[in-house]
């Protein structure tokens, strides 16, 4: 990972040889829904839903994958990183699918 970015990305915090990542929350704010973040090695950023399951951070792709073009959006979803709107739209293609 590039020195830069790991730089904005995380603060080392050093304890007894066990490295915690603190994510930078004003780069990459955990959204309500999620209940940890982690970081991958690749440094992609991860919202952490109920279910275990790795949503990247929404904030992360808006500035390193802005076109979807690296394919760093795409997770095995549980739909917990949908908003409302979303949701609905899913429901709708699901119901139209089933006629």
């Amino acid at each position: 990972m590039n020195k830069i970015l790991r730089d904005q990305l995380i603060s080392i915090l050093d304890e007894e040889s066990n490295i915690d990542m603190v994510i930078d929350q004003k780069l990459y704010p955990k959204p309500d829904w999620a209940v940890s973040q982690i970081v991958r090695s690749s440094g992609l950023v991860e919202d952490i839903c109920e279910h275990g399951i790795g949503h990247p951070n929404a904030a992360y792709l808006r500035i390193h994958d802005p076109d979807g073009e690296l394919g760093l959006g795409i997770h095995g979803c549980d739909q917990c990183c949908f908003d409302e709107k979303l949701k609905k739209k899913l429901e709708e293609t699901i119901n139209e699918s089933n006629r």
